[in-house]
């Protein structure tokens, strides 16, 4: 419903839709698939406004009665969303050990529907964040580490780090490997990638941290590829 308006203005010059069209091309070569979510929350009041002008421009008549459809559009799309909003509300409320409290605010976390996984969840995406922490003191400052959300550990652990790519053949520059339990849907990547992996061993475990009943919930890697293999790790 927003894409003819947003055309409309385009060809008009526009500011608003100049700098949402902008906005979204930016998403598109974001290095991070995992924020994305978040990143387009911010646009979701100017769509809805687009549609609404959409519809009152295609409907004929008086002005009451475009306003009225509008209001239409506008009670439908928001009445469209209320049972997302519930079920995030459930969920925040609840009840966890204060040291679990942030790791609600995961968007991870908020989309997983079982809630009885998810309250387990959150003790894994705490062991998760404690490995981050222990990567600085593990990998030197001169060394990069392949990882999924290699944004968050970049943050947690100070550490340079490469998004892991989608192959093991692909794990070339970077001499450490983070792999954990999580992975998010939008990367297309098995759970502990790439220890798993049929075939790939070459790898030599630096160390890795267990749950309760002794699955591996993290691990991190030390690549033994050629050296010529982990060129420019010093320079990413």
């Amino acid at each position: 419903l927003a894409i003819p308006t947003i055309y409309k203005r385009l060809r008009t010059g526009a500011f608003d839709a100049l700098f949402v069209v902008t906005y979204l091309v930016i998403l598109m070569v974001w290095p991070f698939p995992d924020q994305m979510d978040r990143f387009l929350v911010v646009t979701a009041p100017i769509f809805v406004f687009y549609a609404i002008l959409t519809v009152s421009d295609l409907a004929p008549g008086a002005k009451s009665f475009k306003n009225r459809n509008a209001a239409y559009v506008s009670i439908f799309i928001i009445l469209a969303f209320v049972p997302a909003h519930l079920q995030h509300f459930n969920r925040m409320k609840v009840d966890v050990p204060e040291e679990l409290q942030r790791y609600k605010r995961s968007s991870h976390w908020a989309q997983i529907k079982d809630d009885e996984f998810a309250e387990a969840q959150l003790v894994t995406l705490h062991q998760i964040a404690l490995a981050r922490l222990h990567v600085a003191s593990t990998v030197e400052k001169n060394e990069c580490v392949f990882a999924v959300l290699a944004d968050l550990l970049s943050y947690e652990s100070r550490r340079t780090t490469v998004q892991m790519p989608s192959s093991v053949d692909e794990l070339n520059g970077c001499r450490y490997v983070f792999s954990s339990v999580l992975a998010p849907a939008q990367y297309d990547l098995e759970p502990l990638f790439p220890v798993f992996v049929d075939g790939f061993d070459s790898y030599d475990p630096v160390w890795a941290t267990m749950d309760e009943e002794e699955n591996l919930v993290v691990a991190l890697l030390e690549l033994t590829a050629d050296q010529e293999n982990r060129q420019g790790s010093t320079n990413r």
